[in-house]
Protein backbone atom coordinates (compact mmCIF):
# COMPACT_ATOMS: atom_id res chain seq x y z
CA UNK A 1 0.00 0.00 0.00
CA UNK A 2 3.24 2.65 0.61
CA UNK A 3 5.50 1.45 -1.71
CA UNK A 4 4.37 3.22 -4.79
CA UNK A 5 4.48 6.47 -2.60
CA UNK A 6 7.63 5.58 -1.53
CA UNK A 7 9.25 4.43 -4.54
CA UNK A 8 7.71 7.64 -6.41
CA UNK A 9 9.23 9.59 -3.72
CA UNK A 10 12.66 7.84 -4.01
CA UNK A 11 12.80 8.60 -7.91
CA UNK A 12 11.72 12.08 -7.49
CA UNK A 13 14.91 12.67 -5.00
CA UNK A 14 17.25 10.79 -7.34
CA UNK A 15 16.35 13.15 -10.09
CA UNK A 16 16.65 15.94 -8.09
CA UNK A 17 20.30 15.06 -7.29
CA UNK A 18 21.27 14.31 -10.72
CA UNK A 19 19.95 17.07 -11.65
CA UNK A 20 22.37 19.19 -9.28
CA UNK A 21 25.40 17.31 -10.01
CA UNK A 22 25.01 15.20 -13.32
CA UNK A 23 28.92 14.18 -13.17
CA UNK A 24 28.52 11.88 -10.68
CA UNK A 25 26.31 9.43 -13.36
CA UNK A 26 27.71 8.27 -15.87
CA UNK A 27 24.48 7.51 -17.59
CA UNK A 28 23.62 11.20 -17.69
CA UNK A 29 26.82 12.23 -19.55
CA UNK A 30 28.23 9.90 -21.39
CA UNK A 31 31.79 10.33 -22.58
CA UNK A 32 32.68 8.81 -26.02
CA UNK A 33 34.71 6.25 -26.12
CA UNK A 34 38.38 6.06 -27.96
CA UNK A 35 37.67 3.49 -30.20
CA UNK A 36 34.67 5.07 -31.38
CA UNK A 37 34.59 5.11 -35.10
CA UNK A 38 31.94 8.36 -35.40
CA UNK A 39 33.39 11.38 -36.48
CA UNK A 40 34.80 13.84 -34.26
CA UNK A 41 32.96 17.50 -34.97
CA UNK A 42 35.26 19.93 -35.98
CA UNK A 43 35.66 23.34 -34.91
CA UNK A 44 34.34 25.91 -37.26
CA UNK A 45 37.62 27.69 -39.18
CA UNK A 46 36.02 31.15 -39.10
CA UNK A 47 39.66 32.78 -39.52
CA UNK A 48 40.43 30.96 -42.87
CA UNK A 49 36.73 31.88 -44.62
CA UNK A 50 37.24 35.14 -43.69
CA UNK A 51 40.96 35.16 -45.58
CA UNK A 52 38.89 33.13 -48.67
CA UNK A 53 36.23 35.83 -48.46
CA UNK A 54 39.15 38.52 -48.63
CA UNK A 55 40.90 36.82 -51.50
CA UNK A 56 38.00 36.43 -53.69
CA UNK A 57 36.96 39.96 -53.12
CA UNK A 58 40.30 41.29 -54.19
CA UNK A 59 40.46 39.02 -57.43
CA UNK A 60 37.25 40.72 -58.39
CA UNK A 61 37.80 44.16 -57.37
CA UNK A 62 40.91 44.08 -59.57
CA UNK A 63 39.42 42.26 -62.26
CA UNK A 64 36.95 44.88 -62.28
CA UNK A 65 39.12 47.70 -61.97
CA UNK A 66 41.67 46.37 -64.79
CA UNK A 67 38.85 45.39 -67.27
CA UNK A 68 37.27 49.12 -67.30
CA UNK A 69 38.15 51.11 -70.32
CA UNK A 70 38.04 54.49 -68.55
CA UNK A 71 40.70 53.23 -66.23
CA UNK A 72 43.71 51.60 -68.66
CA UNK A 73 46.33 54.25 -68.01
CA UNK A 74 45.27 54.03 -64.25
CA UNK A 75 47.85 52.41 -61.17
CA UNK A 76 45.46 51.09 -58.80
CA UNK A 77 46.26 48.29 -56.30
CA UNK A 78 43.58 46.64 -54.09
CA UNK A 79 44.08 45.19 -50.69
CA UNK A 80 41.53 43.46 -48.69
CA UNK A 81 41.04 42.96 -45.04
CA UNK A 82 38.56 41.88 -42.93
CA UNK A 83 36.83 45.33 -42.38
CA UNK A 84 37.98 47.25 -45.92
CA UNK A 85 39.07 47.38 -48.91
CA UNK A 86 42.41 49.69 -49.92
CA UNK A 87 42.87 51.32 -53.26
CA UNK A 88 46.32 52.81 -53.76
CA UNK A 89 48.22 53.96 -56.40
CA UNK A 90 47.97 56.80 -59.17
CA UNK A 91 45.47 57.96 -61.73
CA UNK A 92 45.77 60.74 -64.90
CA UNK A 93 42.79 62.58 -64.04
CA UNK A 94 39.75 63.29 -61.21
CA UNK A 95 37.16 61.46 -63.83
CA UNK A 96 39.57 58.23 -63.49
CA UNK A 97 39.52 58.77 -59.76
CA UNK A 98 35.96 58.99 -59.48
CA UNK A 99 35.46 55.97 -62.09
CA UNK A 100 37.61 53.86 -59.96
CA UNK A 101 35.26 54.50 -56.66
CA UNK A 102 32.13 54.61 -58.71
CA UNK A 103 32.96 50.85 -59.68
CA UNK A 104 34.23 49.56 -56.45
CA UNK A 105 31.45 51.11 -54.14
CA UNK A 106 29.50 48.48 -55.21
CA UNK A 107 31.39 46.51 -52.28
CA UNK A 108 30.76 49.08 -49.53
CA UNK A 109 28.04 46.68 -48.13
CA UNK A 110 30.79 44.14 -47.69
CA UNK A 111 33.75 46.51 -46.38
CA UNK A 112 34.66 49.70 -46.00
CA UNK A 113 36.33 51.81 -48.77
CA UNK A 114 39.35 53.37 -47.69
CA UNK A 115 40.64 55.59 -50.80
CA UNK A 116 44.32 56.40 -51.03
CA UNK A 117 44.40 56.98 -54.60
CA UNK A 118 46.53 60.39 -56.18
CA UNK A 119 46.26 62.06 -59.04
CA UNK A 120 48.61 62.88 -61.06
Amino acid sequence: MYRFPLCALLLFIASLALAQDPQQSPAANPSPSPDSSAPQPTPPAVHQDMSENNSRIQRSVQDLLQGDTVLSSADVQVAVDDYAITLTGTVDSYAQHQRAMALVSQYSRYRKIVDKIQTK
